[in-house]
């Protein structure tokens, strides 16, 4: 597969619309399909020939908050892209 160093008239023309697209879901409000959401981490990780990752999903920062602080065996690494695990860093 080549790279794209150019691109066509068509596709200059499309990018306000790709945008505009991407902008909308980026601000949306609306809950998320857990089910899909699980299933593209799968299909992700599967692609890499890795396991797949615990997910969690929570309403909001608030929640996810609470749920850190209240299970003290999660430990957030900050040197890790904020990345948090069951375990120590």
């Amino acid at each position: 597969m080549s790279l794209i160093r150019q691109l066509t008239a068509e596709q200059e023309v499309m990018i306000p619309v790709y945008l505009e697209k991407w902008r909308r879901i980026a601000l949306s409000t609306q809950p998320i399909n857990r089910q899909r959401a699980q299933a593209a981490v799968n299909s992700a990780y599967a692609a890499i020939g890795r396991r797949s990752p615990e997910v969690f999903f929570v309403s909001g920062p608030n929640e996810l908050k609470d749920t850190l602080d209240s299970n003290r065996s999660w430990t957030c690494c900050s040197n890790q892209a904020r990345r948090c695990s069951r375990t120590r860093c």
